[in-house]
């Protein structure tokens, strides 16, 4: 099917892009267990390709969040059952145990940092680009791969090509998953903020940190020690 200019335009104005390739979406049903008795939220549903699998996994609560006023009401009558909340994810306080969603490229920074500061959501299941992916399974010297893994442990379970999507997207995907290892806790509302500072520069820390660490490069410490380093400079020092 051949779209209009005006049906192409909101796709890039919502960052659509749909997942098309049954042969990856099996792959994805096999992926993901049974979710009786759970929670579980969908961010960007869109035409509900993964909605459908999610279903049929018998969630105790389908919450399908689409931004697209269109695609939402679409949604209301292919799945009745479920919650539709036509908004932005990033605004809604998300009460899920389990969290799915193909993520639009330009806001899969912030769906990372939403997850790892929602408590409730114990899993998640996310389409990504691949190039972020990477950085989230490996302990690099990076904010968004410091700050993922310190509240869950990542996983590609495998890539996606470009032509799985239409229209095709210009990256590569992976299809991961995510299980919570820590909480969110109090305090730790500015430690987004302490690594990107910290992290973006390859010298020494400075002696405002502490002088336990004083010597050793940014890029080597781990995720426990700049949590530590955090902790006696922005909570224990209140």
């Amino acid at each position: 099917m051949i779209s209009s200019p005006k049906s192409t335009d909101r796709r890039v104005r919502f960052s659509q892009h749909f997942l098309s390739d049954a042969n990856v979406l099996k792959k994805i049903e096999s992926a993901m267990p049974e979710m009786e008795g759970m929670r579980v939220a969908e961010v960007g549903p869109g035409k509900g390709a993964l909605t459908e699998i999610i279903e049929g996994k018998h969630p105790q609560k389908l919450i399908l969040i689409e931004k697209d006023p269109k695609l939402a009401e679409s949604l209301k009558e292919r799945f009745p059952q479920a919650e539709i909340i036509n908004a932005d994810a990033l605004d809604c306080d998300i009460n899920a145990d389990v969290f799915v969603s193909s993520v639009p490229y330009s806001i899969t920074r912030e769906i990372i940092l939403l997850l790892c500061r929602s408590n409730r959501i114990g899993r998640a299941y996310l389409i990504i680009q691949r190039e972020v992916a990477e950085k989230i399974e490996k302990e690099l010297p990076l904010p968004i791969s410091v700050f993922a893994g310190t509240y869950f442990s990542s996983r590609i379970l495998f890539d996606i090509k470009r032509n799985s999507f239409i229209p095709p997207p210009k990256v590569l995907s992976s299809f991961v998953m995510m299980e919570r290892t820590k909480m969110f806790e109090e305090g730790e509302e500015n430690y987004w903020k302490f690594l990107t500072l910290v992290l973006s520069s390859k010298k020494r820390l400075a002696g405002a940190y502490g002088e336990k660490y004083a010597e050793k490069r940014i890029y080597s410490l781990t995720k426990k020690e700049l949590m530590e380093i955090y902790a006696d400079k922005h909570l224990h020092s209140h």
